[in-house]
């Protein structure tokens, strides 16, 4: 069995603007305004680059960059690939080997420098950050029997969960590792990597429209706990609110980067050459059209959070309100209170009258207990407003619970 190369390879969408960045960070140290140059530094002398270069093509830029026993590749919109720079011709040791070199590399060095780069602006939302994935390998092989392709993924503890024959391959899929296995010789190494990126591209494309099919149905459910709930407390509201408005943040970003994904999506499918399709057809990995019918389907459901968001917001901010007229209510009366110790003040003796020194003790145990009431008066009043329960329900009727 022959190892040609392995891969390790994710996207996230990006655009040219983002690769001239990537290129003026590995070219000059330098990067985006507002960032600390000796962490660039930092970032960029880790790397350990030997050679890097954009190429400025007809249908799409990358740029490509060499390190010791390794290489990677960036595409304009987004796809990065990592690989090795040799043969491997043995499996036992050499393949789990190199799989921890690319992984290595990229999770202690390429990968902080990128997300160091891209740190500034609008920050990424804290349900999206949460995003747990799984970083895919991709191995090309040759000279290989079914018993080469169990052994490494049992090293991987791993079992295949797909397989697709063609004429020239067979392609191999686990959660984590795809193995190509050639038939005969292998395409040029530009037709290959081509592939590579492609199956990349489709893999990452499809697993985040998945994440964002789950994240649309937790959200439309927990915010269904609140439209459905038999009451709400008062003094929840604050948080309830917070929470609301940091799910419309998600969304807002959610629907960003799903018009972006389309975008990529169709500029792929009007540049791809014919020959390339043709080879992607070949192995059903030419899934142009029902990613995009995916995303149009999974951007519907996030519009319709969105105004399921809205009409929640709108409800708990109409409650809010009327809230808030019985709290101006409770300062009126507290007033009218206070009014009613002035009244009574007016009987109460001062220092200057007369007869103080004989009606001392009673005018401060009146004035004690005419104060001391109204406070008492204003603070069980606050008591009762901030611990009101708002009865809503699926029919949204405000009703107040006495």
């Amino acid at each position: 069995m022959i190892i040609h190369r392995l891969y390790l390879g994710t996207w996230f969408p990006r655009t040219s603007i983002h690769l001239k960045e990537v290129f003026n960070f590995l070219n000059e140290r330098e990067g985006i305004k507002g960032l600390d140059p000796k962490k660039l530094k930092k970032l960029h002398d880790t790397l350990g680059l030997t050679d890097f270069k954009l190429h400025e093509e007809f249908d799409a830029d990358f740029l490509n960059a060499s390190f010791q026993n390794g290489e990677f590749i960036i595409t304009e919109d987004g796809i990065l690939l990592i690989k090795t720079a040799n043969i491997i011709e043995s499996h036992d040791h050499e393949f789990s080997k190199a799989r921890t070199f690319l992984l290595e590399f990229y999770t202690q060095k390429l990968g902080p420098a990128i997300n160091y780069l891209f740190s500034l602006g609008a920050p990424i939302p804290r349900d999206i950050r949460d995003i747990k994935t799984v970083l895919p390998f991709i191995a090309v092989i040759s000279e290989a029997g079914d018993e080469n392709i169990n052994e490494i993924y049992s090293s991987i503890q791993e079992r295949p969960t797909s397989v697709v024959k063609g004429p020239e391959m067979e392609i191999h899929r686990s959660p984590s590792l795809t193995i190509l296995r050639f038939k005969n010789t292998l395409p040029d190494m530009i037709k290959l990597e081509s592939f590579v990126k492609h199956d990349i591209f489709f893999r990452e494309f499809e697993f985040q429209l998945e994440d964002y099919l789950g994240r649309h149905r937790a959200f439309w459910d927990e915010i269904s706990k609140i439209r459905d709930s038999r009451s709400l407390r008062y003094k929840d509201f604050p948080e309830i609110r917070r929470r609301l408005l940091e799910i419309r943040r998600t969304i807002t970003y959610v629907e960003a980067r799903l018009l972006q994904m389309q975008d990529i999506l169709k500029e792929r499918f009007h540049t791809i050459a014919k020959d390339e399709s043709d080879f992607l057809k070949k192995y059903g990995l030419r899934r142009f059209e029902p990613l995009d019918s995916a995303g149009a389907y999974t951007k519907h459901l996030w519009e319709m959070t969105r105004e399921y968001l809205e009409g929640t917001i709108t409800l708990l901010h109409t409650l809010y309100e009327e809230n808030t007229q019985r709290e101006l209510a409770v300062i009126k009366m507290t007033t009218f209170a206070a009014a009613l110790t002035g009244f009574f003040g007016m009987n109460i003796a001062f220092p200057w009258d007369k007869e103080w020194f004989i009606i001392k003790y009673d005018s401060f145990a009146v004035a004690i207990l005419v104060i001391g009431g109204s406070i008492i008066f204003y603070l069980l009043l606050k008591l009762a407003v901030m611990n009101r329960r708002f009865t809503v329900g699926s029919s949204e009727n405000l009703i107040i619970k006495k």
